[in-house]
């Protein structure tokens, strides 16, 4: 069982952020830090407490920091879906009989093979004491006011509790692949009468690849705490858990573990056909990957 489920960001343009040593009254500055806040998982580069940057972090919530050396990553994965159905009006009812079917086909397959020659990882363990004063930020509170619904207001955010530099990185290739396609047809059966039928089929393909073999250091993956309030609960009365949960409190392993995960996902608004590639590393956490045309 892990805690950590790291999403990866579609961009890699985004430095190394600086890390103060914690305790310290200096804040972190850079575009993606330790202590951001951002709407959802769909947009996790938005910051929006960006202008006035991270709370410093307090000499309770110490940053902790590990590295991994030559890492490599090989993802392949494929996935196919396939509905239809078929509508009957009886004859006793009309005096023509109709029958009518709907089909829809959808496949994806994606290749990814990544190296860095490092990764650098820096988490905090975040206190609820740092997170109020985080929302006390104006642009989080001009945020939370547009949640308001009759004076009353829920909400959920995320923190950044949790940063991955890539360092020395390449793409050896990346490539992802998209079909779809449906049909439909319909007969109308008038009795004495040759049968009458039409039929209409649509079908879309698209590929995407890119390479690269330098880069510059980047943010590469954020690790995301959950911060919930309901909408009859005071406003300090928030609850919080690392994203997904499914990651956390999970008590399967393997597969399981793994459906879970996808199931918390899901439930966050990602459509997992579409939108990420959910992979388990030997270590046990987990990586979300966007797809190279997902908003993420």
């Amino acid at each position: 069982m892990t805690d950590k489920c790291w999403f990866v960001l579609r961009q890699t343009h985004y430095p190394p952020p600086s890390i103060p040593a914690t305790g310290t009254k200096a804040s972190a500055s850079g575009a993606i830090c330790l202590g951001h806040l951002i709407p959802d998982l769909k947009h996790l580069d938005q910051v929006i407490n960006s202008e006035s940057g991270p709370k410093p972090y307090p000499a309770t919530m110490s940053v902790l920091e590990t590295s991994k050396w030559e890492l490599k990553w090989n993802i392949n994965s494929s996935s196919s879906t396939s509905a239809s159905v078929s509508v009957n009006v009886p004859a006793a009812l009309l005096p023509v009989g109709t029958n009518t079917s709907v089909g829809a086909a959808f496949k994806k397959s994606v290749c990814n093979y990544w190296e860095f020659e490092r990764l650098d990882t820096a988490i905090v363990q975040l206190r609820r004491s740092y997170i109020d004063d985080s929302l006390e930020d104006k642009d989080v509170q001009r945020f939370l006011e547009g949640k308001k619904v009759l004076g009353m207001k829920s909400w959920t955010l995320y923190m950044i509790s949790g940063i991955v530099i890539a360092r020395g990185a390449q793409i050896v290739s990346a490539e992802e692949n998209e079909s779809s396609g449906a049909h439909a047809a319909g007969g109308v059966n008038v009795q004495g009468a040759a049968d009458i039928s039409a039929s209409a089929e649509r079908a879309k393909d698209t590929s995407t690849k890119q390479s690269w073999t330098k880069a510059s250091d980047f943010v590469w993956a954020v690790r995301l705490t959950k911060i919930k309030k309901g909408l009859f609960e005071d406003d300090d009365n928030w609850k919080m858990e690392t994203a997904a949960k499914g990651a956390t409190f999970s008590k399967g392993s393997g597969n399981d573990t793994e459906a879970k995960v996808e199931g918390d996902l899901v439930a966050e608004g990602l459509d997992l056909a579409r939108d990420v590639t959910v992979l388990k590393d030997e270590g046990g956490d987990f990586v979300i990957i966007p797809n190279l045309g997902s908003p993420t």
